[in-house]
This record gives structure tokens, sequence and C-alpha cells, in this order.
């Protein structure tokens, strides 16, 4: 399955310093492992999540 989501969103940094996705990205996400995800640094100041 491929989902793909484009956009701008503000994410925060919890108290351990872990990204907390917005309700709407993760409502978006199917049901799979967390280990599943790979977060990178795109080529404008950004974060790109696959």
């Amino acid at each position: 399955m491929s989902l793909s989501l484009t956009g701008e969103y503000d994410c925060k940094l919890d108290p351990k310093g872990r990204l907390v996705l917005p309700a709407k990205v993760k409502a978006a996400l199917p049901n799979a492992d967390a280990n599943q995800l790979v977060l990178m640094r795109g080529l404008d100041p950004c974060l790109v999540l696959y």
C-alpha cells in the first residue's frame, strides 16, 4: 500500500525530544509498525517522512 500526503504541517517535539505528528497525519497512516517510517532532511529547509 502506498500513501501520499503533501503539504506543510507544524510539528512539535515532546519532552523526550521525539517528533509529535499532527493528528491529521497520524489518522491517515495505516495501522503499521512505527519502525516502517523514515524521516529525512529534504532539499528545502524541511523534513520528509517516508
